[in-house]
Formats: structure tokens, C-alpha cells, sequence
């Protein structure tokens, strides 16, 4: 399951409302999916938080966090996007953001960092409300 984690720099934090921000984020995850390849599965995930503070980071970051290695969509293969997909992400992360700014009548003048962050050997497991199983 992928999760795109967005932190908002503490320069930025009041230009944008909750609601925005959370446009921004259904603006994302179709993209996420489309160029992972599991665009229907509704299987990716959304955070925005706010930085408290920063040095030498981008007003906006984007982490796309996914756990790589095993077959969780039934491929026969593993979960593994390849540079070349992470990349074409990053730049259509890009392009979705500054059309978010100019829709929102944001300034073109923020910055934006990408980063694709393949977890490998990691675990993930959503549980339900009540359920603890091994």
C-alpha cells in the first residue's frame, strides 16, 4: 500500500486550508496508482502534516512510501516499481502541484522535493477497529 506523505514547511503552513491540502492529496493518489500500475485498487493512502521547523527543505515535500518485495497485488512477481516509473512519478507529482498552486491562486515561487521511498523488508498491515490477529 502506498502512502503519500506530505509535509508542509513552516513557511507555507497558512497559505493553504485543510481542505486544499486535502484536494491536493485526491489530486495525488490517482496518479500514484496510475503509474504503479494499481490504479482501481483503492489502495493508497494520504498524511499531510506541518513541519514545526526546517533547514534546507522544500516548502512542500512529497514522500511516496511503499513496502517492495512481495507479490501483494497477485502479479506472480513482486511489488518493485523500477527508477524509471519512480521517476515519471516525481515529474508528474510536479506537474499536478503547480496546476494545485495556480488553481488555488498560489504564487508559482514554492519549492517541491519528490522523494520515492521503496521500504524493502518492511511489513504493513492495516487493522481493523477491535481486530488484533497474528
Amino acid at each position: 500500500m502506498p502512502q503519500i506523505y506530505l509535509i508542509l514547511g513552516p513557511g507555507i503552513q497558512a497559505l493553504c486550508t485543510e481542505s486544499e491540502v486535502l484536494d491536493l492529496g485526491k489530486r495525488l493518489i490517482p496518479i500514484v496508482e496510475g503509474v504503479f500500475g494499481i490504479g482501481g485498487t483503492n489502495d493508497t493512502a494520504f498524511t499531510a502534516v506541518k513541519a514545526v521547523e526546517t533547514i534546507d527543505e522544500a516548502d512542500f515535500q512529497v514522500e511516496v512510501r511503499y513496502t517492495v518485495g512481495t507479490d501483494e497485488y497477485g502479479w506472480g512477481k513482486p511489488f518493485n516499481p523500477p527508477l524509471i516509473q519512480q521517476k515519471k512519478l516525481a515529474v508528474l507529482i510536479a506537474t499536478e502541484f503547480r496546476m494545485f498552486l495556480e488553481a488555488n491562486g498560489l504564487s508559482d515561487d514554492y519549492t517541491l522535493s519528490v522523494w520515492c521511498k521503496p521500504h524493502r523488508g518492511g511489513f504493513f498491515k492495516m487493522f481493523g477497529k477491535g481486530e488484533v490477529k497474528s
